[in-house]
């Protein structure tokens, strides 16, 4: 059970409320099975660590912008994920009438678009009529434009591979929003980063 901004009611525009998330993954499991390791699937508690960030930052007028938000987030973050199912219930919302209120997204991969840029490039997760939902990667030795910070309220953090400020940015804390854009790649691999603006 977590609690978010959603509704669109002037009481529900103002306060938190609770809501119960499903989330179900579709991906091959068979290297994981005969591997045993957690590199070979998905970490269940980065995505819902990574859901948890969402919710918290975000506030929606519609659940099915949340099921939305959530589905091309995880699609767009976990490459290993070939379909996502996500059920949002909203249990105050019908009190007395109902026993909840939900809604249900089943999405599949697709193929993203990207635009090159001098250190990487951008791919559109999702764009809605409120928010958008981006995946920035950094090609190694190459530093993060501060230029692409969006400008308004934004959410991002280090999605995958490693970047530098000074120090190594931890992965997955939002809290090193400052330090990411204007970072550089150290590795040879890239570097991911997912951001979210408003």
């Amino acid at each position: 059970m977590r609690s978010c901004i959603v509704g669109v009611r002037p009481a529900e525009r103002h306060r938190r409320q609770k809501i119960a998330l499903s989330i179900e993954f579709e991906l091959d499991l068979a290297r994981a099975g005969k591997s045993g390791r957690i590199g070979h699937t998905v970490d269940y508690s980065v995505v819902a660590e990574e859901v948890s960030f969402l919710l918290e930052f975000r506030e929606y007028r519609l659940v099915e912008m949340a099921t939305e938000e959530i589905a091309a987030m995880i699609l767009g973050l976990h490459g290993a994920v070939e379909r996502v199912h996500v059920t949002l219930e909203k249990p105050e919302a019908l009190r007395g009438l109902a026993e909840h209120a939900s809604v249900s997204v089943s999405r599949s991969r697709t193929e993203l678009s990207a635009t090159t840029l001098a250190f990487g490039e951008k791919r559109l997760l999702l764009e809605t009529a409120e928010a958008k939902l981006e995946l920035i990667v950094v090609d190694p030795g190459r530093t993060l434009d501060a230029a692409e910070r969006p400008a308004g309220k934004t959410l991002a953090w280090l999605a995958g591979g490693h970047l530098e400020a000074g120090s190594p940015l931890r992965p997955h804390d939002p809290r090193e929003l400052e330090r990411l854009f204007g970072a550089t790649n150290p590795s040879p691999e890239r570097a991911s980063v997912f951001v979210c603006s408003v």
